[in-house]
Protein backbone atom coordinates (compact mmCIF):
# COMPACT_ATOMS: atom_id res chain seq x y z
CA UNK A 1 0.00 0.00 0.00
CA UNK A 2 1.25 3.57 0.27
CA UNK A 3 4.26 3.05 3.01
CA UNK A 4 5.71 0.60 0.64
CA UNK A 5 6.21 3.79 -1.06
CA UNK A 6 8.86 4.88 2.00
CA UNK A 7 12.34 4.00 3.46
CA UNK A 8 14.50 5.06 5.96
CA UNK A 9 16.98 6.63 5.02
CA UNK A 10 20.01 7.92 7.69
CA UNK A 11 21.49 10.52 5.23
CA UNK A 12 18.29 12.52 3.85
CA UNK A 13 15.89 10.96 6.59
CA UNK A 14 12.97 9.61 3.73
CA UNK A 15 13.18 8.83 0.53
CA UNK A 16 10.31 7.75 -2.13
CA UNK A 17 9.75 5.07 -5.12
CA UNK A 18 8.23 7.72 -6.79
CA UNK A 19 11.11 10.62 -6.30
CA UNK A 20 11.68 10.77 -10.19
CA UNK A 21 8.17 11.86 -10.87
CA UNK A 22 8.24 15.74 -11.64
CA UNK A 23 6.36 17.29 -9.14
CA UNK A 24 5.22 20.20 -12.14
CA UNK A 25 1.95 17.40 -12.00
CA UNK A 26 0.32 19.46 -9.10
CA UNK A 27 -3.33 20.11 -9.62
CA UNK A 28 -5.02 23.46 -8.51
CA UNK A 29 -8.60 23.56 -8.01
CA UNK A 30 -10.52 26.52 -6.31
CA UNK A 31 -9.97 30.10 -5.23
CA UNK A 32 -8.04 30.81 -1.98
CA UNK A 33 -11.49 32.13 -0.41
CA UNK A 34 -13.10 28.25 -1.53
CA UNK A 35 -9.53 26.42 -0.11
CA UNK A 36 -10.26 26.67 3.83
CA UNK A 37 -13.21 25.04 3.57
CA UNK A 38 -12.53 22.17 1.25
CA UNK A 39 -12.02 18.71 3.32
CA UNK A 40 -9.59 16.58 0.93
CA UNK A 41 -10.57 15.72 -2.63
CA UNK A 42 -7.03 15.65 -3.83
CA UNK A 43 -3.77 13.57 -3.22
CA UNK A 44 -0.30 15.04 -3.95
CA UNK A 45 2.33 12.54 -5.31
CA UNK A 46 5.50 11.99 -3.43
CA UNK A 47 8.03 14.09 -3.78
CA UNK A 48 12.09 13.69 -2.81
CA UNK A 49 13.15 14.22 0.56
CA UNK A 50 15.41 16.71 0.18
CA UNK A 51 12.65 19.21 -0.62
CA UNK A 52 11.18 17.98 2.58
CA UNK A 53 14.56 18.68 4.29
CA UNK A 54 14.23 22.92 3.34
CA UNK A 55 10.50 22.72 5.29
CA UNK A 56 11.83 22.31 9.21
CA UNK A 57 8.85 21.93 11.55
CA UNK A 58 6.14 20.88 8.99
CA UNK A 59 5.60 18.24 11.22
CA UNK A 60 5.39 19.63 14.36
CA UNK A 61 2.06 19.28 17.10
CA UNK A 62 0.80 16.57 14.33
CA UNK A 63 0.25 13.17 17.03
CA UNK A 64 0.52 9.85 15.59
CA UNK A 65 -3.60 9.56 15.27
CA UNK A 66 -3.89 12.63 12.48
CA UNK A 67 -5.79 11.21 9.14
CA UNK A 68 -5.99 14.72 7.88
CA UNK A 69 -4.33 17.97 7.84
CA UNK A 70 -5.30 21.38 6.37
CA UNK A 71 -2.71 24.19 6.06
CA UNK A 72 -2.57 27.79 5.12
CA UNK A 73 -0.66 30.92 4.64
CA UNK A 74 -3.27 33.61 5.55
CA UNK A 75 -0.98 36.88 5.93
CA UNK A 76 0.12 35.70 2.33
CA UNK A 77 -3.33 34.87 1.32
CA UNK A 78 -4.86 37.69 2.17
CA UNK A 79 -2.91 40.43 0.68
CA UNK A 80 -3.17 37.99 -2.96
CA UNK A 81 -5.07 40.32 -5.62
CA UNK A 82 -7.85 37.98 -5.64
CA UNK A 83 -8.77 38.60 -1.92
CA UNK A 84 -9.38 42.38 -2.30
CA UNK A 85 -13.01 41.95 -2.33
CA UNK A 86 -12.87 39.83 0.90
CA UNK A 87 -13.93 41.38 4.57
CA UNK A 88 -10.20 42.08 5.81
CA UNK A 89 -11.38 45.25 8.05
CA UNK A 90 -14.20 43.50 9.66
CA UNK A 91 -11.54 40.28 10.02
CA UNK A 92 -8.90 42.32 11.73
CA UNK A 93 -11.35 44.12 13.93
CA UNK A 94 -13.14 41.55 15.31
CA UNK A 95 -9.76 39.48 15.66
CA UNK A 96 -7.95 42.14 17.24
CA UNK A 97 -10.98 42.83 19.46
CA UNK A 98 -11.48 39.16 20.86
CA UNK A 99 -7.87 37.83 20.91
CA UNK A 100 -5.87 40.54 20.57
CA UNK A 101 -4.13 39.75 17.16
CA UNK A 102 -3.94 40.94 13.88
CA UNK A 103 -4.55 38.25 11.29
CA UNK A 104 -2.41 39.46 8.40
CA UNK A 105 -0.29 38.56 11.41
CA UNK A 106 -0.63 34.74 11.10
CA UNK A 107 2.41 33.07 9.32
CA UNK A 108 0.79 29.67 9.13
CA UNK A 109 -2.71 28.23 10.23
CA UNK A 110 -1.97 24.10 10.57
CA UNK A 111 -5.50 21.90 11.18
CA UNK A 112 -5.35 18.54 12.21
CA UNK A 113 -8.04 16.04 12.36
CA UNK A 114 -8.11 12.30 13.40
CA UNK A 115 -10.89 9.06 12.39
CA UNK A 116 -14.13 10.03 13.36
CA UNK A 117 -15.53 7.65 15.95
CA UNK A 118 -19.18 6.50 15.88
CA UNK A 119 -21.41 8.10 18.31
CA UNK A 120 -18.44 11.03 18.91
CA UNK A 121 -16.67 14.59 17.22
CA UNK A 122 -12.88 13.35 15.38
CA UNK A 123 -10.41 14.61 17.21
CA UNK A 124 -9.10 18.33 16.36
CA UNK A 125 -6.40 20.74 16.89
CA UNK A 126 -5.14 23.42 15.59
CA UNK A 127 -1.84 25.36 15.70
CA UNK A 128 -1.22 28.72 14.46
CA UNK A 129 2.45 30.73 13.86
CA UNK A 130 2.49 34.49 14.23
CA UNK A 131 4.59 37.00 13.20
CA UNK A 132 4.17 38.62 16.15
CA UNK A 133 3.55 38.09 20.03
CA UNK A 134 0.39 36.95 21.22
CA UNK A 135 -0.58 37.38 25.07
CA UNK A 136 -3.80 35.00 26.05
CA UNK A 137 -4.31 37.23 29.07
CA UNK A 138 -5.79 39.62 26.23
CA UNK A 139 -8.39 37.34 25.32
CA UNK A 140 -12.51 38.49 25.62
CA UNK A 141 -13.23 37.62 28.87
CA UNK A 142 -16.76 36.57 27.14
CA UNK A 143 -14.97 33.97 25.24
CA UNK A 144 -13.51 32.05 28.48
CA UNK A 145 -15.33 28.99 30.38
CA UNK A 146 -13.43 30.33 33.22
CA UNK A 147 -11.60 32.63 34.50
CA UNK A 148 -7.64 32.65 33.67
CA UNK A 149 -5.37 29.90 33.25
CA UNK A 150 -5.77 26.11 34.73
CA UNK A 151 -2.98 23.55 34.22
CA UNK A 152 -3.69 20.50 32.32
CA UNK A 153 -0.46 18.19 31.49
CA UNK A 154 1.29 20.65 33.51
CA UNK A 155 0.54 23.31 30.67
CA UNK A 156 -1.29 26.42 31.09
CA UNK A 157 -4.52 26.28 29.36
CA UNK A 158 -6.90 29.01 28.96
CA UNK A 159 -10.69 27.33 28.62
CA UNK A 160 -12.94 28.51 25.61
CA UNK A 161 -16.64 28.56 26.01
CA UNK A 162 -18.84 26.25 26.69
CA UNK A 163 -17.10 23.52 24.63
CA UNK A 164 -14.29 23.52 27.11
CA UNK A 165 -11.66 24.20 24.02
CA UNK A 166 -8.38 24.36 25.13
CA UNK A 167 -5.80 26.74 24.07
CA UNK A 168 -1.73 26.74 25.19
CA UNK A 169 0.42 29.33 24.17
CA UNK A 170 3.63 27.27 23.70
CA UNK A 171 5.82 30.60 23.00
CA UNK A 172 4.92 34.13 22.36
CA UNK A 173 4.02 33.01 18.54
CA UNK A 174 3.06 29.23 18.32
CA UNK A 175 -0.57 28.57 19.92
CA UNK A 176 -2.21 25.71 19.84
CA UNK A 177 -6.37 25.32 19.99
CA UNK A 178 -7.56 21.96 20.61
CA UNK A 179 -10.58 20.08 21.82
CA UNK A 180 -9.81 18.91 25.16
CA UNK A 181 -9.43 14.94 23.94
CA UNK A 182 -7.00 16.06 21.32
CA UNK A 183 -4.66 18.38 24.07
CA UNK A 184 -1.85 15.94 25.30
CA UNK A 185 -1.22 14.15 22.30
CA UNK A 186 -0.98 17.01 20.53
CA UNK A 187 1.41 19.34 22.91
CA UNK A 188 3.71 16.10 23.10
CA UNK A 189 3.91 15.74 19.00
CA UNK A 190 6.68 17.85 19.36
CA UNK A 191 8.15 16.49 16.15
CA UNK A 192 5.29 14.29 14.33
CA UNK A 193 5.32 10.64 13.46
CA UNK A 194 3.58 8.50 11.68
CA UNK A 195 2.11 8.15 7.91
CA UNK A 196 0.17 11.51 7.68
CA UNK A 197 3.27 13.21 8.95
CA UNK A 198 5.20 11.13 6.41
CA UNK A 199 2.82 12.57 3.67
CA UNK A 200 3.94 16.11 4.88
CA UNK A 201 7.36 15.84 4.47
CA UNK A 202 6.97 14.77 1.28
CA UNK A 203 4.50 17.52 0.55
CA UNK A 204 5.95 20.78 2.05
CA UNK A 205 3.51 23.68 1.94
CA UNK A 206 6.47 26.34 0.28
CA UNK A 207 4.77 29.21 -0.83
CA UNK A 208 1.41 27.93 -1.56
CA UNK A 209 -1.43 29.70 -0.10
CA UNK A 210 -3.31 26.31 1.21
CA UNK A 211 -3.21 22.54 1.43
CA UNK A 212 -5.21 19.39 2.69
CA UNK A 213 -3.53 16.49 2.78
CA UNK A 214 -5.77 13.16 3.63
CA UNK A 215 -4.87 9.95 4.48
CA UNK A 216 -7.49 6.80 3.02
CA UNK A 217 -6.27 4.05 4.28
CA UNK A 218 -6.77 4.71 8.28
CA UNK A 219 -10.75 5.19 6.76
CA UNK A 220 -10.98 3.25 4.11
CA UNK A 221 -13.58 0.70 5.71
CA UNK A 222 -15.50 3.36 7.17
CA UNK A 223 -15.47 4.93 3.10
CA UNK A 224 -16.40 1.55 1.64
CA UNK A 225 -19.19 0.98 4.51
CA UNK A 226 -20.89 4.54 3.66
CA UNK A 227 -20.16 4.27 -0.60
CA UNK A 228 -22.46 0.90 0.20
CA UNK A 229 -25.24 2.59 1.59
CA UNK A 230 -26.14 4.51 -1.01
CA UNK A 231 -24.58 2.63 -3.81
CA UNK A 232 -28.21 1.60 -4.72
CA UNK A 233 -29.15 5.40 -5.31
CA UNK A 234 -26.67 5.89 -7.54
CA UNK A 235 -27.66 5.96 -11.53
CA UNK A 236 -26.19 2.57 -13.42
CA UNK A 237 -23.91 4.87 -15.08
CA UNK A 238 -22.14 5.94 -11.92
CA UNK A 239 -22.30 2.53 -10.08
CA UNK A 240 -18.63 1.86 -10.88
CA UNK A 241 -17.83 5.19 -8.59
CA UNK A 242 -18.78 2.67 -5.49
CA UNK A 243 -14.91 1.16 -6.24
CA UNK A 244 -12.80 4.22 -5.78
CA UNK A 245 -12.30 3.90 -2.01
CA UNK A 246 -10.43 1.26 -2.70
CA UNK A 247 -8.88 2.21 -5.23
CA UNK A 248 -7.13 5.67 -3.64
CA UNK A 249 -4.44 5.48 -0.86
CA UNK A 250 -4.00 9.33 -0.30
CA UNK A 251 -5.35 12.66 -1.41
CA UNK A 252 -3.54 15.96 -1.46
CA UNK A 253 -4.62 19.47 -2.56
CA UNK A 254 -2.87 22.74 -2.94
CA UNK A 255 -3.85 25.73 -3.73
CA UNK A 256 -1.54 28.70 -4.89
CA UNK A 257 -1.85 32.65 -6.20
CA UNK A 258 1.24 34.19 -8.41
CA UNK A 259 -0.98 37.70 -8.41
CA UNK A 260 -2.42 36.49 -11.81
CA UNK A 261 -3.77 33.54 -11.60
CA UNK A 262 -5.08 31.06 -9.13
CA UNK A 263 -3.32 27.19 -9.97
CA UNK A 264 -5.29 24.55 -8.63
CA UNK A 265 -3.94 21.25 -7.97
CA UNK A 266 -5.32 17.92 -7.07
CA UNK A 267 -4.00 14.35 -7.50
CA UNK A 268 -5.02 10.95 -6.15
CA UNK A 269 -2.61 8.63 -5.41
CA UNK A 270 -2.98 4.67 -5.61
CA UNK A 271 -1.18 1.57 -4.87
CA UNK A 272 0.40 1.26 -8.60
CA UNK A 273 -0.25 2.54 -12.18
CA UNK A 274 -2.51 -0.45 -12.48
CA UNK A 275 -4.91 0.89 -9.71
CA UNK A 276 -4.39 4.29 -11.06
CA UNK A 277 -5.40 3.23 -14.39
CA UNK A 278 -8.83 1.44 -13.59
CA UNK A 279 -9.19 5.01 -11.75
CA UNK A 280 -8.66 7.17 -14.61
CA UNK A 281 -11.04 4.97 -17.04
CA UNK A 282 -13.80 5.41 -13.96
CA UNK A 283 -13.38 9.68 -13.30
CA UNK A 284 -13.21 10.21 -17.08
CA UNK A 285 -16.55 8.27 -17.61
CA UNK A 286 -18.27 9.65 -14.58
CA UNK A 287 -17.24 13.33 -15.83
CA UNK A 288 -18.76 12.70 -19.51
CA UNK A 289 -22.05 11.22 -17.80
CA UNK A 290 -22.03 14.57 -15.55
CA UNK A 291 -21.55 16.49 -18.47
CA UNK A 292 -24.01 15.08 -20.49
CA UNK A 293 -26.63 15.07 -17.30
CA UNK A 294 -25.73 18.69 -16.61
CA UNK A 295 -26.25 19.65 -20.40
CA UNK A 296 -29.58 17.81 -20.18
CA UNK A 297 -30.82 19.69 -16.89
CA UNK A 298 -29.87 23.02 -17.47
CA UNK A 299 -31.40 23.23 -21.05
CA UNK A 300 -34.63 21.70 -20.15
CA UNK A 301 -35.38 24.41 -17.31
CA UNK A 302 -35.07 27.09 -20.13
CA UNK A 303 -38.59 26.94 -21.43
CA UNK A 304 -39.64 28.40 -25.05
CA UNK A 305 -38.59 28.24 -28.12
CA UNK A 306 -36.96 31.05 -30.03
CA UNK A 307 -34.09 32.55 -30.86
CA UNK A 308 -33.13 33.72 -27.24
CA UNK A 309 -34.39 30.17 -25.69
CA UNK A 310 -31.96 28.64 -28.01
CA UNK A 311 -28.89 31.22 -27.39
CA UNK A 312 -29.41 30.93 -23.71
CA UNK A 313 -29.37 27.09 -24.46
CA UNK A 314 -26.12 27.04 -26.54
CA UNK A 315 -24.22 29.71 -23.96
CA UNK A 316 -24.75 27.18 -21.67
CA UNK A 317 -23.59 24.57 -22.92
CA UNK A 318 -20.42 25.85 -24.17
CA UNK A 319 -19.82 27.46 -20.30
CA UNK A 320 -20.71 23.30 -19.46
CA UNK A 321 -18.30 21.90 -22.07
CA UNK A 322 -15.64 24.43 -21.47
CA UNK A 323 -15.11 23.80 -17.53
CA UNK A 324 -15.91 19.83 -17.91
CA UNK A 325 -12.55 20.21 -20.15
CA UNK A 326 -10.68 22.08 -17.14
CA UNK A 327 -11.33 18.92 -15.07
CA UNK A 328 -9.63 16.00 -17.53
CA UNK A 329 -7.66 14.15 -15.36
CA UNK A 330 -4.10 12.87 -16.59
CA UNK A 331 -2.24 9.86 -14.85
CA UNK A 332 1.25 9.75 -13.81
CA UNK A 333 2.63 6.32 -12.75
CA UNK A 334 0.18 5.52 -9.76
CA UNK A 335 -1.31 8.58 -9.79
CA UNK A 336 -4.27 10.55 -10.97
CA UNK A 337 -3.84 14.31 -11.58
CA UNK A 338 -5.81 17.15 -12.46
CA UNK A 339 -4.71 20.39 -12.65
CA UNK A 340 -6.20 24.07 -13.42
CA UNK A 341 -4.67 27.57 -13.53
CA UNK A 342 -7.93 30.00 -13.28
CA UNK A 343 -7.05 33.82 -14.38
CA UNK A 344 -7.42 36.08 -11.33
CA UNK A 345 -10.15 38.20 -12.67
CA UNK A 346 -12.50 34.26 -13.07
CA UNK A 347 -11.17 33.87 -9.34
CA UNK A 348 -12.55 37.64 -8.39
CA UNK A 349 -15.95 36.29 -9.94
CA UNK A 350 -16.16 33.45 -7.97
CA UNK A 351 -15.38 35.68 -5.16
CA UNK A 352 -18.27 37.97 -5.21
CA UNK A 353 -20.22 34.73 -6.20
CA UNK A 354 -19.56 33.29 -3.08
CA UNK A 355 -20.43 36.49 -1.38
CA UNK A 356 -23.47 36.93 -2.85
CA UNK A 357 -24.64 33.55 -3.08
CA UNK A 358 -25.98 33.70 0.38
CA UNK A 359 -28.13 36.69 0.13
CA UNK A 360 -29.74 35.35 -3.50
CA UNK A 361 -30.46 32.12 -1.76
CA UNK A 362 -32.25 33.85 1.18
CA UNK A 363 -34.34 36.15 -1.56
CA UNK A 364 -35.43 32.81 -3.22
CA UNK A 365 -36.40 31.20 -0.23
CA UNK A 366 -38.33 34.13 0.86
CA UNK A 367 -40.10 34.35 -2.25
CA UNK A 368 -41.04 30.26 -1.89
CA UNK A 369 -42.42 31.19 1.29
CA UNK A 370 -44.35 34.25 0.51
CA UNK A 371 -45.40 31.92 -2.47
CA UNK A 372 -46.73 29.17 0.02
CA UNK A 373 -48.11 31.40 2.53
CA UNK A 374 -50.30 33.22 -0.63
CA UNK A 375 -51.66 29.27 -1.69
CA UNK A 376 -52.28 28.83 1.99
CA UNK A 377 -54.36 31.99 1.91
CA UNK A 378 -56.00 31.15 -1.02
CA UNK A 379 -57.37 27.62 0.42
CA UNK A 380 -58.27 29.82 3.85
CA UNK A 381 -60.56 32.01 1.45
CA UNK A 382 -62.08 28.76 -0.50
CA UNK A 383 -62.91 27.55 2.93
CA UNK A 384 -64.79 30.61 3.96
CA UNK A 385 -66.66 30.77 0.76
CA UNK A 386 -67.77 27.39 0.90
CA UNK A 387 -68.91 27.75 4.52
CA UNK A 388 -70.48 31.35 3.68
CA UNK A 389 -72.90 29.40 0.62
CA UNK A 390 -73.18 25.90 2.48
CA UNK A 391 -73.11 27.32 5.99
CA UNK A 392 -70.43 24.48 6.84
CA UNK A 393 -66.52 23.68 6.24
CA UNK A 394 -65.90 21.46 3.32
CA UNK A 395 -66.37 17.57 4.58
CA UNK A 396 -62.89 16.59 5.31
CA UNK A 397 -63.94 14.05 2.16
CA UNK A 398 -66.83 13.66 -0.63
CA UNK A 399 -68.41 10.59 0.66
CA UNK A 400 -71.38 8.35 -1.10
CA UNK A 401 -74.78 7.25 0.45
CA UNK A 402 -72.91 4.51 2.34
CA UNK A 403 -69.90 6.65 3.53
CA UNK A 404 -67.12 5.26 1.92
CA UNK A 405 -64.46 8.56 1.84
CA UNK A 406 -64.39 8.96 -2.13
CA UNK A 407 -62.33 12.28 -3.14
CA UNK A 408 -60.91 14.73 -0.64
CA UNK A 409 -61.69 18.25 0.88
CA UNK A 410 -59.57 19.91 -1.71
CA UNK A 411 -61.64 18.71 -4.52
CA UNK A 412 -64.65 19.98 -2.56
CA UNK A 413 -63.44 24.08 -2.70
CA UNK A 414 -62.71 23.52 -6.40
CA UNK A 415 -64.92 26.37 -7.30
CA UNK A 416 -64.13 28.62 -4.81
CA UNK A 417 -59.96 28.41 -6.34
CA UNK A 418 -61.92 29.42 -9.78
CA UNK A 419 -61.49 25.86 -10.81
CA UNK A 420 -65.21 25.30 -11.71
CA UNK A 421 -63.91 23.51 -14.94
CA UNK A 422 -62.16 21.20 -13.30
CA UNK A 423 -64.83 20.39 -10.58
CA UNK A 424 -66.86 19.36 -13.23
CA UNK A 425 -64.34 16.69 -14.78
CA UNK A 426 -64.90 14.85 -11.66
CA UNK A 427 -67.37 11.76 -11.13
CA UNK A 428 -68.12 12.61 -7.64
CA UNK A 429 -69.64 9.19 -6.83
CA UNK A 430 -66.29 7.51 -8.01
CA UNK A 431 -62.98 6.94 -5.49
CA UNK A 432 -60.11 9.13 -6.55
CA UNK A 433 -58.46 6.35 -8.14
CA UNK A 434 -60.91 5.25 -10.32
CA UNK A 435 -60.10 4.95 -13.73
CA UNK A 436 -61.98 8.40 -14.84
CA UNK A 437 -61.00 10.44 -11.70
CA UNK A 438 -56.68 8.64 -11.15
CA UNK A 439 -56.66 10.80 -14.33
CA UNK A 440 -57.40 13.95 -13.09
CA UNK A 441 -54.32 13.98 -10.55
CA UNK A 442 -52.14 15.36 -13.04
CA UNK A 443 -54.02 18.59 -13.13
CA UNK A 444 -53.36 19.50 -9.69
CA UNK A 445 -53.88 23.33 -9.31
CA UNK A 446 -50.93 25.61 -8.22
CA UNK A 447 -52.52 26.72 -4.83
CA UNK A 448 -51.78 23.00 -3.84
CA UNK A 449 -48.03 23.24 -4.56
CA UNK A 450 -45.23 24.22 -1.92
CA UNK A 451 -42.78 25.45 -4.42
CA UNK A 452 -39.97 24.61 -1.85
CA UNK A 453 -40.64 21.14 -1.86
CA UNK A 454 -40.09 19.11 -5.35
CA UNK A 455 -42.21 16.79 -5.17
CA UNK A 456 -44.16 14.42 -8.36
CA UNK A 457 -46.81 15.98 -10.27
CA UNK A 458 -49.88 15.91 -8.12
CA UNK A 459 -48.77 15.47 -4.74
CA UNK A 460 -49.41 17.85 -2.11
CA UNK A 461 -48.06 18.62 1.67
CA UNK A 462 -51.12 20.64 2.63
CA UNK A 463 -53.36 19.02 4.81
CA UNK A 464 -56.06 19.53 7.11
CA UNK A 465 -55.99 18.73 10.78
CA UNK A 466 -58.63 16.91 10.61
CA UNK A 467 -58.54 14.34 13.97
CA UNK A 468 -60.70 14.30 16.83
CA UNK A 469 -61.31 17.68 18.01
CA UNK A 470 -59.28 19.27 15.89
CA UNK A 471 -60.79 22.35 13.12
CA UNK A 472 -62.10 19.55 10.68
CA UNK A 473 -63.25 16.42 12.26
CA UNK A 474 -63.95 13.63 9.64
CA UNK A 475 -67.04 12.44 9.24
CA UNK A 476 -68.99 15.42 10.71
CA UNK A 477 -70.37 18.48 9.58
CA UNK A 478 -67.66 21.48 11.04
CA UNK A 479 -69.27 24.84 11.94
CA UNK A 480 -67.22 28.44 12.76
CA UNK A 481 -69.68 28.03 15.80
CA UNK A 482 -67.99 24.76 16.79
CA UNK A 483 -64.33 26.51 17.18
CA UNK A 484 -65.35 27.73 20.98
CA UNK A 485 -61.17 28.04 21.36
CA UNK A 486 -61.59 31.14 18.61
CA UNK A 487 -60.47 30.96 15.00
CA UNK A 488 -57.75 32.79 15.46
CA UNK A 489 -56.50 30.17 17.83
CA UNK A 490 -57.31 27.12 16.21
CA UNK A 491 -54.79 25.67 13.03
CA UNK A 492 -56.91 24.76 10.24
CA UNK A 493 -54.53 23.22 7.61
CA UNK A 494 -50.77 22.88 7.79
CA UNK A 495 -47.50 22.28 6.15
CA UNK A 496 -46.81 19.26 6.35
CA UNK A 497 -43.39 17.09 5.97
CA UNK A 498 -42.60 15.97 2.75
CA UNK A 499 -43.07 12.32 4.01
CA UNK A 500 -46.65 13.44 4.43
CA UNK A 501 -47.45 14.54 1.20
CA UNK A 502 -50.54 12.57 -0.18
CA UNK A 503 -52.27 12.85 -3.79
CA UNK A 504 -54.08 15.81 -3.73
CA UNK A 505 -57.41 14.01 -4.56
CA UNK A 506 -57.41 11.39 -2.04
CA UNK A 507 -59.35 11.78 0.85
CA UNK A 508 -56.37 11.82 3.42
CA UNK A 509 -54.73 13.88 5.38
CA UNK A 510 -51.84 13.41 8.04
CA UNK A 511 -52.75 11.72 11.24
CA UNK A 512 -51.21 14.50 13.66
CA UNK A 513 -49.54 12.26 16.46
CA UNK A 514 -50.21 15.06 19.35
CA UNK A 515 -46.89 13.41 21.62
CA UNK A 516 -44.42 14.57 18.72
CA UNK A 517 -46.78 16.39 16.41
CA UNK A 518 -43.82 19.16 14.92
CA UNK A 519 -42.25 15.85 13.35
CA UNK A 520 -44.61 16.23 11.13
CA UNK A 521 -44.83 19.78 10.26
CA UNK A 522 -43.17 20.81 7.55
CA UNK A 523 -39.16 20.80 7.23
CA UNK A 524 -39.13 22.46 4.03
CA UNK A 525 -37.97 26.34 5.45
CA UNK A 526 -35.15 27.13 7.10
CA UNK A 527 -36.62 27.44 10.79
CA UNK A 528 -40.51 26.09 10.65
CA UNK A 529 -43.49 26.14 8.64
CA UNK A 530 -46.84 27.64 7.76
CA UNK A 531 -50.27 26.87 8.62
CA UNK A 532 -53.75 28.10 7.91
CA UNK A 533 -55.66 29.27 11.16
CA UNK A 534 -59.48 28.85 10.89
CA UNK A 535 -59.88 32.58 10.57
CA UNK A 536 -58.07 32.45 7.51
CA UNK A 537 -55.05 34.15 8.75
CA UNK A 538 -51.37 32.44 7.73
CA UNK A 539 -48.81 32.47 10.42
CA UNK A 540 -45.03 30.90 10.60
CA UNK A 541 -44.64 28.40 13.44
CA UNK A 542 -40.98 27.57 14.59
CA UNK A 543 -40.11 24.17 14.79
CA UNK A 544 -38.85 25.60 18.67
CA UNK A 545 -42.64 26.15 19.53
CA UNK A 546 -43.58 24.89 23.01
CA UNK A 547 -45.29 21.64 22.81
CA UNK A 548 -47.97 22.28 24.79
CA UNK A 549 -48.54 25.49 23.24
CA UNK A 550 -48.32 23.80 19.43
CA UNK A 551 -50.85 21.12 20.78
CA UNK A 552 -53.66 23.78 22.02
CA UNK A 553 -53.39 25.37 18.89
CA UNK A 554 -54.49 22.17 17.55
CA UNK A 555 -57.52 22.02 18.96
CA UNK A 556 -60.69 23.81 18.52
CA UNK A 557 -62.43 23.51 21.90
CA UNK A 558 -60.11 22.35 24.26
CA UNK A 559 -60.24 26.07 26.47
CA UNK A 560 -56.63 26.36 26.60
CA UNK A 561 -55.44 29.94 27.59
CA UNK A 562 -53.30 30.62 24.37
CA UNK A 563 -51.03 33.69 24.81
CA UNK A 564 -48.29 34.27 22.23
CA UNK A 565 -46.10 32.52 19.95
Amino acid sequence: MLAANFKPNSAIGYTTASARLSFSKVIKMTSPLRSLAIIGMALLSLVPSVAAAQEPGATDYVPDWSIAVMRSQPASMLRTPGMEYFPIEIAQAWSKENFGVDPLNIQEIKLVVGMPMPGTAPPVGLLIRLNQDFDPAKINPDLLGEDGPKKVADKDVYVLGPENTHLHAVDARTVIISSPQSFESMVNARQGRGLLADLMLQHPLGEKDSQWIVAIEPIRPMLVAQVEQFAAELPEELQELTSVPQLVDAIVYENANDGKTTSMALQLVCDDAAAATELSAIVERAIQFGRVMLIQQITENIEGEGRMPEAQRAYLTRLVNHFAGLIQPEQDNNRLVLDADVPINMAQTGILVALLLPAVQAAREAARRTTAANNLKQIGLAMHNYHATYRKFPPTAISDDDGNRLLSWRVAILPFIEQQALYEQFHLDEPWDSEHNIKLVEQMPAVFADPSLPLPQGMTVFQACAGKGQALELDRDNRIRDISDGTANTIMVVEANGTEAVEWTKPADVDIDLEQPIEQMGHIHPGGFHVLFADGSIRFISHSIDLDMFRALLTRDGGEVVGRF
